[in-house]
């Protein structure tokens, strides 16, 4: 594979393809997501929607579907509960998470 670039990291690497008595099971979609965080599910949903069939495959345990837990903030739903957020600390929490390779401003233009 000539495209592969080994500065990319491991995942730019393709995998060993499986063996035939490793596979558990097989199944048949239109489309596989890959990922069950806020885009997969946003993906899934509207593949769904649109008539064809779909399977999410995700490595957790669980779906998220939030963002990394910052999905939301000062909802309508929110405001109407009570419930209040902190913007400095979710700015902070989500530069974090992303091991500051984001653009500050762009995160306080989101929860702003």
């Amino acid at each position: 594979m000539s495209s592969v670039r080994p500065k990319w990291g491991s995942w730019s690497i393709p995998p060993q393809p499986i063996a035939p008595e490793e596979v558990r099971e097989v199944l048949e979609t239109d489309v596989a997501i890959l990922g069950a965080g806020i885009a997969g599910v946003t993906c899934a949903l509207r593949t769904a929607e649109s008539g064809a069939s779909v399977i999410v495959m995700e490595k957790s345990a669980s779906w998220s579907g939030r963002g990394g837990n910052i999905g939301v903030a000062a909802s309508s739903f929110m405001k109407a509960n009570g419930i209040e957020n902190d913007f400095e600390e979710l700015v902070r929490e989500w530069i974090k998470r992303c091991g500051n390779r984001c653009d500050e401003r762009l995160v306080w233009l989101f929860f702003n």
